[in-house]
């Protein structure tokens, strides 16, 4: 029944992407709580940043559940865990609609709009650089729906893992997370 202490290291080293996903999902999960709650002022500068930090960081967080950036590894969940629920799909798409576009690279998307005003006077020529930022705040509650379900994919992929552990090994495992 029970290989080797080997075996277990084996096992154990398959929750550590789980562990490191796990904490994506709470900085996402945080970032969308923060940014449904902030109050948003498109023409307060500090504020657009604040809150595109915050969007940017939830995007990111939440895209690395999906995309690997090592050829070594693929992702750690697969979009057909929204087969059927066509709400959450629409969301996770667009969440990684702004990562590649917005997020992790910088295309152009009208999400950001940056403009130039130039006034020429007779002894200056004056140029404001003007930035407006359209974040998806009708969006969010889908966002938190695409989260949920994957956080129920990442939960269920670490009780197979525990329970592969608890077969083979004939013991109980229990799954703690450090304060």
């Amino acid at each position: 029944m029970f290989e080797s202490a080997t075996y277990i290291e084996a096992m154990i080293s398959r929750e550590r992407p789980l562990i490191r996903a796990n904490f994506n999902l709470l900085v996402a999960d945080k970032c969308l709580k923060t940014l449904a709650t902030m109050p948003y002022k498109s023409n307060d500068l500090d504020n657009l940043i604040d809150a595109f930090a915050l969007f940017s960081a939830f995007v990111v967080a939440y895209g690395k559940l999906y995309v690997s950036g090592s050829a070594q590894e693929t992702s750690l969940l697969n979009v057909d865990l929204f087969k059927g629920d066509p709400k959450g799909r629409e969301a996770h798409d667009l969440i990684m609609s702004f990562r590649h576009k917005v997020c992790a690279h910088d295309d152009e998307h009208p999400m950001i709009v940056a403009g130039v005003e130039t006034q020429v006077a007779q002894t200056e020529i004056r140029i404001v650089h003007n930035m407006r930022l359209e974040l998806p705040f009708g969006e969010l509650k889908n966002f938190s729906h695409a989260l949920e379900v994957s956080k129920r994919a990442l939960a269920k992929r670490a009780d197979k893992i525990l329970s592969e552990l608890e077969r083979r090994s004939g013991k109980k495992a229990i799954l703690q997370d450090r304060d």
